[in-house]
This record gives structure tokens, sequence and C-alpha cells, in this order.
């Protein structure tokens, strides 16, 4: 199912929509999911109780999170959090699905896509989509609003259920820190809600065809581009199978091909290739060790790659350092011992413990 979380890498791959899909969640997308969860459960009035159901090693960092600092009251009438709407492209129009749902829409046509929004404001005037990035990596890598084509998609959605002609886009960034950024949002009229309609189904199209070459026993043409990174798709890709097969065949060959090929022109093609190459190496490193956790490998001359479960041995910093001091002097203790903070471990500390005395 096409979502416009995945058009901006359609519209770079559109083979990427037909090829069979794996998706793994990294640390850092669980955490990006955990504090839209948070942020959500704010607009219900009680943050004690957002809060309470953070997991615990998400709590500090969202209690952190100013929440004076977003562009809209989260508990306003006005606010919807998490609604979900399907966009029809033969008719132009949406239908609404539901409110946290995830990725459960239901039944969706062939001719629909579906998505769900982080926050939609209903003013008397205007219509404003506001859409959470979390995180260094997600600020990066997502442009800013008025190319963000899953946030102006999302505003279409919403722009044509409620038969608006205009609709105002926004993006909410949190970063490493917690501290809450707020990009200028960009106003979409009756025209530029035209041109995002032309362009989906314009991706939607080429979507289907790739997905007809696959049905017919074709291999789709696939774009090697900095969105393969997260591509869901990334271990079915005809490019990507092929670099882990040249790998395994001759690694050293990717050497020599890059070495006695580089030229001005084509250097930062080749860096690009060597990061895809980087990338195809770690996915498969972790492809090899998940099936030794399963299913031992013998490596040869004795060794055997397999899971294997050790207990650790460690001894608090703080108390071993108050018996050296005491028995040995601060020389000793602070020779054997290492106490460590950062300014934003401190800040966080601070302001999760302030929450809960009401300071």
């Amino acid at each position: 199912m096409i979502t416009p979380s995945s058009l901006a890498r359609l519209a770079v791959c559109p083979a990427s929509g037909a090829l069979p899909e794996v998706r793994v969640e990294s640390p850092e997308m669980r955490r990006g999911s955990v504090v839209h969860s948070y942020l959500d459960r704010c607009a219900d009035g009680d943050r004690d109780a957002a809060l309470a159901a953070v997991p615990p090693e998400h709590r500090d960092f969202c209690a952190s999170i100013d929440l004076a600092r977003l562009p809209y009251d989260p508990t306003a009438p006005s606010i919807m959090t998490e609604p979900a709407y399907a966009y029809d492209l033969s008719s132009d129009s949406s239908r609404y699905l539901g409110r946290r749902l995830g990725r459960r829409y239901g039944s969706v046509g062939a001719m629909e896509i579906a998505g769900s929004m982080d926050v939609v404001e209903f003013a008397l005037d205007r219509i404003a989509v506001w859409d959470y990035k979390v995180g260094f990596g997600s600020n990066i890598l997502a442009p800013p609003p008025a190319r963000n084509l899953q946030l102006r998609t999302y505003a279409l959605m919403v722009a044509r259920f409620k038969r608006a002609t205009s609709a105002t886009i926004g993006r909410i960034r949190i970063d490493e820190d917690a501290r809450v950024w707020v990009d200028e949002p960009v106003e979409l009229d009756a025209f530029d809600l035209d041109e995002i309609a032309d362009e989906v189904r314009s991706i939607h199209a080429r979507v289907q065809a790739a997905r007809e070459e696959v049905l017919t026993g074709r291999q789709p043409s696939v774009t090697v581009s900095e969105h393969c990174t997260y591509c869901p798709a990334f271990q079915a890709c005809p490019a990507q199978t092929a670099l882990v097969r040249q790998l395994a065949a001759d690694p050293e060959e990717v050497e020599r091909y890059v070495a006695a090929n580089l030229t001005p022109d084509n250097a930062a093609r080749a860096y690009e290739r060597i990061k895809q190459v980087e990338e195809v190496a770690a996915r498969a490193r972790k492809a090899v060790e998940d099936y030794a956790r399963r299913t031992p490998i013998d490596l040869g001359n004795g060794r055997v790659l397999a899971l294997t479960q050790t207990t650790r041995e460690s001894i608090d910093g703080s108390a071993a350092y108050v018996v050296l001091r005491d028995s040995f002097g601060e020389e000793v203790a602070a020779a054997a011992c290492r106490l460590t903070a950062t300014k934003s471990a401190l800040k966080n500390a601070i302001k999760a413990y302030a929450l809960r005395v009401g300071r």
C-alpha cells in the first residue's frame, strides 16, 4: 500500500513499491514512535498520565520536551492528533478513517493512499497540518515543509475531506536534547493543492507500472540513491543483492574498480557508491549474525559464530570511590574511578525531577 510517508522514495524509485518489503525498526525509529505517542496522549489533557505510559528508558527525554514551545495548544478543541484519512486518486476526494489507527487502515481501495497525521488543526478560517520529526537524523534527511511531499500530501488529504481550498503545513523538530524547533509554516492555495494531486497521481501510476513488471516476471528498473538506506525493499532490491554477491565473491574487486575508475567527474558518485557498499555490508553482517543466533556457523580453524550468554561483573563506581578514598586517599580513588556527566543528561534529569515535584 502506498502511504504519504513513502511518496518521496517512490518518486525517485517507483520499483521500491513493487518489490517485497521487510520493515525493521531501529532504536532511533523506536524512540521517535514513543515520542509521537507521548505527544498524542498529551492532547488528552493529562501530561502525568502521558508520561507514565512512556517506557522508562525514554521517560526523561519526553519529560524534557517543552510543550509550551509547540505552535498550538495540545488540549484545544480545534486540535486533533493522529487522525487517518484515505485519499482517492480517481475521484480527487478523501474519507476519514479514524483516530490512533497506526497502520491499521482497514480496507483501502486500489486507487487510494492512506496515512495518519501527527496533528491537524481545524480553525474556523483555515486548516493546518503539523508533522513531528524527532532526532538529529530525521532533521537532516527530511526536507523542509515547502518541499516535503509527505506533509504536502497530508494537507491535500485533509483539504479534500473538508472541501477547503487552502491549507497551512508546518514541521516541528525535536532534537537530540529534546529541544523544540518550529520551521516557518508554509501556506498552500488551491493551485498548490492541485499540483500535489497531479504529482501523487503520477507517482502512483509509475509504481503500478513497476508492479505490472514484477507480476509478469520482468525485473523493474531501480534507482540507487540516499533513500536506499531506509527502504523496506532493500533486501529484495536487485541492485543491493548484486552488491552482496559481488562482496561475497571478491570484496577486493570493489576497491580495485573504484581506484581504477576515479575521475573528478565521478568522484562524488564513487563516494555514494562506497557508502552504499558499507550499508550493504552492515546489513549482510546483521543477517549472518541473526542466522548464527539460530544456527551456529563453523568458521573453520576451530572458530564458531554462535549466540552465547555471559555474565558480566561490574562495580558501582561511586561506592568504590568512597571505599578507596577512605582506605587509600583521594589520589588512588581518582585514579581507579571515573565519574562523568553531560550537560544534556543533567538538564534532562533536572527537568524530569521538576515535573515530578511540581516545580
